[in-house]
């Protein structure tokens, strides 16, 4: 008769550790995807959310949400800083200007950006900063529909410059 070393006991007992370690690491990543304090949920200054207190990364793959799902942020207060980027758009003979706010991702190869307009009463309305100033916009999130595919932007935005520009 073999005696029992307790190998299998030992190697049992590994796989259930590895296993709860493995559980648990899943746990912490899945608690960090709620939308907490800098992410969403309606905060004291009425944002539900503020893409200002996430890093470049997070910035850029919210923003690719919103532009990709907007559906899931109609109603949402929005707060973004990026660079300030006016362009002319002609469309059926009518010329505007759009607003936008750009956020370049982390390796600065890729931009992705929001549409807003001013609120009325906007002091910045009538002095608009320069094509790339540091801005930080804050909007009700919104879509519309422009050549059959839906366009999401800021209503009733508040703007404020940062005090430096892009290439400074």
């Amino acid at each position: 008769m073999k005696k029992r070393t307790g190998r299998k006991k030992t190697k049992m007992t590994a796989r259930i550790l590895a296993l709860l370690v493995c559980a648990a690491f899943i746990a912490l990543l899945t608690a960090g995807c709620g939308k907490g304090e800098s992410g969403g949920g309606t905060g004291a200054d009425g944002v539900d959310i503020d893409l200002t207190k996430m890093s470049s990364t997070m910035i850029f793959a919210e923003v690719y949400n919103i532009v990709n799902t907007p559906d899931d942020y109609i109603g949402k207060t929005i707060r973004m800083d990026g660079f300030f980027a006016p362009y002319e758009e002609k469309i059926d003979g009518n010329q505007r200007t759009v607003l936008a706010c750009v956020v370049p991702d982390a390796t600065a190869c890729c931009s992705q950006g929001l549409e807003f307009v001013l609120n009325e009463d906007d002091p910045m309305l009538q002095d608009l900063p320069e094509t790339g100033a540091k801005i930080i916009v804050t909007g009700v999130f919104d879509v519309y529909e422009k050549f059959g595919l839906p366009y999401g932007q800021l209503l009733n935005a508040n703007m404020q410059q940062k005090g430096w520009k892009l290439g400074k």
